[in-house]
């Protein structure tokens, strides 16, 4: 692969992506930041950038942040492609794992595809991800979660139930501070090609979901008014 045509491992970015750029720029009428929990080798930040936003996004696979070989894929880094297409100053490539860091920052726009799943987030906590994610919006900002649903709601031992979704499941995490605008679960199956750490095409089960946070939840200080007397028993 010549490097004008530098790819990605995981393939072609989402075909929905594009759908949901246009329909955050529609909305603020602007360009934005985005964030995203695992760049990879740059499958949606690549494309973020050329569609003129800025990118915040996490990393901790070396391979995907300096280049290397995972099984049959030799993978070109994310820094090369960075510093080749002259997109250094529109991303901020932080070098650890989303979901074990402290939310310092809150973005308009979080796009979360697949991340929920990778090998390196899988012994973090289902809930402690959730939490990390939504946190991350700000008030009257969107995120996008593509995300696994068992198979088998019935099989804990294949789906641990700390990993993967059952149905109806994730729209739990959102409350009346959120608008849901879309949230669909599918009920067949959807094919996925092979990539690193697992090199045999393979099929999950899905669900996707699009919301804007409408207000931050806060925290409510209750102060006393405390009056100490003498009380005149006569």
């Amino acid at each position: 692969m010549g490097k004008k045509n530098y790819g990605s491992c995981y393939g072609e970015p989402y075909q929905r992506f594009r759908y949901l750029i246009k329909y955050i720029e529609n909305y603020y009428g602007r360009k934005t930041t985005i964030l995203i929990p695992n760049a990879l080798d740059g499958q949606h930040v690549l494309p973020s950038v050329r569609k003129g936003h800025k990118v915040v996004c996490y990393e901790s696979v070396n391979e995907f942040i300096n280049g290397g070989t995972i099984g049959n894929y030799n993978i070109v880094g994310l820094k090369t492609k960075l510093n080749y297409f002259n997109m250094l100053d529109q991303v901020e490539l932080i070098e650890k794992n989303f979901y074990n860091t402290k939310v310092e920052r809150e973005y308009e726009f979080v796009y979360c595809y697949k991340s929920l799943h990778l090998k390196e987030n899988k012994d973090i906590p289902k809930d402690r991800k959730m939490r990390k994610l939504l946190s991350s919006v700000k008030e009257n900002g969107f995120i996008y979660i593509f995300y696994h649903l068992a198979k088998n709601e019935n099989d804990y031992i294949n789906y641990p139930k700390d990993q993967y979704f059952r149905k109806y499941e994730m729209q739990k995490y959102f409350d009346d501070s959120w608008q849901i605008i879309i949230a669909k679960e599918f009920n067949l199956t959807t094919k996925d090609n092979s990539h690193p750490f697992n090199e045999k095409e393979h099929s999950h089960l899905v669900g996707h979901i699009f919301a804007r946070k409408l207000y931050k939840r806060r925290k409510h200080k209750y102060t006393y008014d405390i009056k100490v007397g003498i009380v005149d028993n006569k």
